[in-house]
């Protein structure tokens, strides 16, 4: 009925029995996988594999570098999204080289959307407002609110930056 060997392996490459469970929709039930776990010792077999190897750990840390989050990076090194929770929960070191490649995907591409923004695309400007941690809680968007919100804004230019002779002449010739 099931493939009972398949998702013994899953859970031995670190998949929770939740995380099966919902992966294969909704069947077998965790609490069905939760038992074979108990009664045939399937988490012996998992405290062995979770010695990863120094490689799938670059691998995550290259994918956090390259923008990647939890559970994509986790995936690309083969292993379950748990697995990368547990190196990072149980070593400090691997987590601080974890947070170190996320920040600096974020710095190099908040680099990039700051000098976009000030070249003046409004859209990133909104898009900062939104995000940015000092003004996200006033402007930001609600998740699931439904209608959004919406932020007006007023842009203030140089005028000895801005060329508005056409618009002169449009006006004198009325």
């Amino acid at each position: 009925m099931y493939d009972w060997p398949a998702i013994k392996e899953r859970y031995i490459r670190g998949e929770s029995p939740t995380e099966l469970t919902r992966s294969l929709g909704g069947r077998p039930a965790r609490g069905s996988i939760a038992k074979r776990v108990k009664t045939e010792r399937w988490d012996l077999l998992r405290k062995k594999r979770q010695g990863s190897s120094p490689n799938e750990r670059k691998i995550v840390l290259q994918a956090f570098r390259d923008g990647a989050n939890q559970k994509l990076a986790a995936q690309l090194a083969g292993v379950a999204r748990q697995t990368v929770a547990n190196w990072r929960k149980d070593d400090i070191l691997y987590n601080a080289e974890c947070e170190r490649a996320e920040a600096e995907f974020a710095g190099e591409n908040l680099g990039r959307l700051v000098v976009a923004a000030r070249e003046g695309d409004t859209g990133l400007s909104k898009w900062f407002v939104e995000k940015h941690p000092v003004t996200k809680e006033t402007y930001g968007q609600v998740e699931n609110a439904g209608s959004g919100m919406q932020l007006n804004f007023q842009i203030i230019r140089d005028p000895a930056l801005l060329d508005v002779t056409p618009v002169r002449k449009v006006i004198e010739q009325d």
